[in-house]
This record gives structure tokens, C-alpha cells and sequence, in this order.
């Protein structure tokens, strides 16, 4: 493999080149939405189970197969997997579906892999305990990404509910609370 171009390159242009090719999508983890009906499989491969899809800004469709394509970079020699195995994690957004929680994605990744997730975005509702009862002062925020090392950026979505200023301030005090990290930053989905 010596004679490989890209291993030719200088590491911190490899580097660059792994997190351009592996990098830049939202990789989707949960029950798959777009299942027919999970309660009643038809299949071993409906419903029931958990599926990881990777969307580029725009919603590409193709993104999912461009994504599984270009995993096959790391699998090409042990000096690329070395270099480039993280990169899934650390250059994406994981994104979790309303129903999932945060817990799962620990579930099902090793503690390297968690470790590497910088960026997750999440529903407001999956991170709350009976979210939908009561005020927002009065809600319990029980989701924590603690087991996420090295998380740096929790983008939060409110859904189709609407939230006053405070309620927004109220229920990020709540979220930073619960994720008492130094360095770890709360915002708001656009």
C-alpha cells in the first residue's frame, strides 16, 4: 500500500480528505419512520428493528447509498481504518427520532464510537419526562448524554409546538442542567 497516492499525502490532508468523504451528514438513528406497521411485521427486516440513515443538507435520497459507498474507504487497509475509523462520528450530526432514546444509541455503539460523537440533535420531547403534561417549569428533563464524552454541540427541535422566549429559556436551563458538562452547548434547532 506504500505505493497508495493517498497514503502518500501528508496525514493532516488525509485527514481532511476522510472528513470531506465521510463527513457533512446526518446520520438518522431509531426506528425507521417510514416502516408500515411496526406493531405487526410482515418480515425479520420490517419494523422492530433500529436503522442508521444518512442525509446531506437538501435531503438527498441517494445520500444513504453515497454514505454506505464511501464507508468502504475505511475498510481498505489497516492505516486508513486507523485514520479514518472515527470519522463517521466525529464529523456528523446524530440525529435521534422522537421516539428514541437517548440511552439506545449507547446500547448499540461501543464506547470509542460514543465517545467520538461531537454533534446530536434531538426532539425536546424524547429528552422530557411527560412532556406534553403540565407547564414548561413544571417538566422534568431526564435525558441526559453524559456517556457521550465528547459531545460538544446538543442542537434541540421543538417540533410543531409552539414556545413562548421563556419557555425556551426555561426548558434549555433545564436540558444544560441535566447535562452538567463543561463546554457542552445547548442550542436551538433553526
Amino acid at each position: 500500500m506504500q505505493s497508495s497516492p493517498l497514503l502518500r499525502l501528508p496525514g493532516e490532508i488525509r485527514t481532511q480528505i476522510f472528513a470531506n468523504v465521510l463527513g457533512g451528514y446526518d446520520v438518522q438513528f431509531g426506528r425507521n419512520p417510514k416502516a408500515r406497521d411496526t406493531d405487526r411485521p410482515t418480515s425479520a427486516r420490517q419494523g422492530h428493528h433500529k436503522v442508521l440513515e444518512f442525509r446531506r443538507s437538501g435531503h438527498d435520497d441517494l445520500a444513504t447509498e453515497t454514505f454506505r459507498a464511501s464507508l468502504a474507504l475505511i475498510s481498505v487497509c489497516r492505516q486508513i481504518y486507523a485514520e479514518a475509523a472515527m470519522v463517521p462520528f466525529t464529523c456528523n450530526t446524530w440525529v435521534l427520532y422522537p421516539e428514541t432514546s437517548e440511552k439506545s444509541l449507547a446500547q448499540r455503539l461501543l464506547p470509542a464510537q460514543q465517545n467520538a460523537i461531537r454533534t446530536v440533535r434531538c426532539s425536546v420531547a424524547a429528552l422530557f419526562w411527560e412532556y406534553e403534561r403540565g407547564t414548561v417549569a413544571s417538566r422534568y428533563c431526564d435525558g441526559t448524554f453524559n456517556h457521550l464524552e465528547g459531545l460538544e454541540r446538543l442542537v434541540l427541535e421543538v417540533g410543531n409546538r409552539v414556545l413562548t422566549e421563556e419557555e425556551k429559556e426555561c426548558l434549555l436551563m433545564k436540558v444544560k442542567k441535566a447535562n452538567d458538562r463543561e463546554g457542552l452547548k445547548v442550542v436551538w434547532a433553526d
